[in-house]
């Protein structure tokens, strides 16, 4: 950015994949670039004050650098750019079956993309495009994004659809029609969290889970617990499991989850703030007092209930599938555990998220499922 402010007049409009390496680059430039230029974040989780900032012209003899996500891609004109620079990357929502979420992955962008990018310079005025990968690299990009309603977890649309009467969205006229195995396992999921009856219509549980921003098994585990005052508590978890990295990375959550409730830095300071707020949304006006981790989780996952079995860190699942720890993972010597995260093949699969759980807990919250 620093470079093309030199060579080049008017506004840089830099493409970054998210949120965090926006504000690390704003960090990093603060201080390095002209008294004239103004370094502004557009991303799709700041306000309409922050975001008109960015889009807004500049006063007469003012630059100002945009640090961008794939949010200016499309749809809006940002007076003034002449440059942009590509960074190459956007991130985009992957479902991944192991932990039954969605999470973000930052990925390489497509050809179509690349080019809707490089297009938003000189939409004014005569402009630039600065690509940073090597032009070869630019034939093994893939010519568009896959459409999202192909490779997500289409739990979410479901409930969606219940709550607009829709009990089945298959009949919808969708521009992708989305897979059916996709749509039946999404199905039983909102059937085994009560989210929606046998015939698709939506139940109590299943209006109280779309009020929350969450996957609908973290949606699911929050509205529970706030009818025994721990919404907070299992809305901490919630955001622990979707954003990785805080707490560290162990596979015991509830050491990982005490570790959170310590950290200082913004990213975890913003993290408990959202806690709080999905807390509010599930009916908890205040902060409540800490609870074990295990049995909350097991209203998210309560077929990844796991049982002791042979030699130390072998378990199986609710489900019927093997799962391991490593023996000295202090979980390892658990009698029962409520699983998270697992990698690897089904009867072999490592576990890397889960909490201990007592036999008195499995059987309370899954007394109608215990046969």
């Amino acid at each position: 950015s620093r470079a093309a402010l030199a060579d080049e007049s008017g506004s840089v409009l830099a493409f970054l994949p998210g949120q965090r390496e926006i504000e690390r680059t704003a960090e990093r430039l603060a201080g390095k670039v002209g008294t004239d230029t103004d370094i502004v974040p557009l991303y799709g989780m700041l306000d309409g004050k922050a975001q008109d900032a960015a889009i807004k012209p500049q006063p007469a003899g003012r630059r100002k650098v945009v640090l961008a996500t794939s949010i200016a891609e499309t749809s809006i004109t940002i007076d003034g750019v002449r440059v942009v620079i590509d960074s190459g990357l956007s991130r985009l929502p992957r479902y991944e079956p192991a932990s039954g979420l969605t999470r973000l992955e930052t990925v390489r962008v497509s050809k179509a993309s690349a080019d809707q990018r490089a297009g938003r310079a000189g939409r004014t005025q005569p402009g630039v495009a600065i690509r940073l990968w090597r032009a070869e690299q630019t034939a093994a990009l893939p010519a568009f994004t896959p459409p999202e309603i192909l490779e997500a977890d289409l739990s979410g649309l479901l409930l969606d659809c219940a709550a607009f009467g829709v009990a089945d969205p298959a009949g919808l006229a969708f521009l992708d029609p989305p897979p059916v195995p996709a749509l039946n396992e999404a199905r039983g999921l909102l059937r085994a969290l009560d989210a929606i009856d046998d015939m698709g219509r939506l139940t109590d549980a299943g209006a109280a889970m779309r009020k929350l921003a969450l996957p609908v098994r973290l949606a699911h585990m929050v509205a529970e617990a706030a009818g025994s005052g721990h919404a907070f508590e299992a809305a901490m978890l919630a955001v622990l499991l979707t954003e990785r990295g805080l707490g560290g990375d162990g596979a015991d959550l509830e050491r990982r989850l005490m570790r959170f409730r310590g950290e200082k830095s913004p990213r975890a300071t913003a993290a408990k703030q959202l806690a709080e707020r999905l807390a509010r949304q599930a009916g908890e006006a205040k902060g409540s007092e800490a609870a074990a981790a295990g049995p909350l989780l097991v209203h998210a996952w309560p077929d990844r209930v796991a049982k002791a079995r042979g030699e130390r860190g072998r378990f199986v699942l609710a489900n019927g599938s093997g799962a391991m720890l490593d023996a000295a993972d202090p979980l390892a010597g658990e009698p029962f555990l409520v699983v998270a995260d697992l990698q690897g093949k089904a009867q072999n699969a490592r576990i890397t998220a889960a909490a201990a759980i007592g036999e008195d807990d499995v059987r309370a919250a899954l007394a109608d499922r215990i046969e």
